[in-house]
């Protein structure tokens, strides 16, 4: 496991060595306040959060971003969450995500419903058999995409940052 480690360390600087002017670039569009978003089949979702205690967890975790897309199209969107916003997520819809076992929970309590299931991009690469399992190293080895670090993220506001995750996924 450390090994692998190394080598993705090294990767990383032979990429940026390769290509000093950055990283790819990911589109979106940021969507006013007050629209709500309606999700279904399809939809790729990923929830940027504020971390509660320290450690990952949708139960407690507050949802600050949300990040949607579509298997059917390149445009990613992006919305502000405010502490009372809800989502509308049509009932028996089979989503796309990363790392699910964290972003559905939280989309659940946004909807007010359970009826959802989703796909996990996650899941899929540990069955292929994968040993590196996080998106961005996943999408450089995968799709030969170049991506920001979380390290490389400029503060809390970094939309493109935000997006990146969806055209992942």
């Amino acid at each position: 496991e450390t090994e692998g480690y190394i080598r993705e360390i090294l990767q990383q600087v032979a990429d940026r060595i390769q290509n000093p002017d950055g990283k790819d670039k990911y589109e979106y569009a940021v969507l006013q306040e007050g629209w709500v978003p309606r999700l279904g089949t399809g939809s790729i979702i990923d929830i940027e959060t504020r971390v509660a205690h320290g450690n990952p967890d949708p139960r407690v975790d507050v949802p600050q971003t949300l990040c949607v897309g579509s298997v059917s199209s390149p445009d990613v969107y992006l919305r502000s969450l405010g502490s009372t916003d809800k989502i509308a997520v049509e009932p028996g819809s089979r989503l796309l995500m990363h790392n699910g076992q964290y972003d559905l929970p939280l989309l659940m309590k946004l909807a007010g419903h359970f009826d959802m299931t989703c796909d996990d991009t996650m899941v899929m690469a540990y069955l292929l058999g994968h040993q590196q399992l996080a998106l961005k190293i996943l999408g450089r080895r995968v799709l030969g995409r170049t991506t920001r670090e979380y390290l490389e993220k400029y503060g809390d506001d970094d939309p493109e940052y935000d997006a990146q995750d969806v055209h992942l996924t």
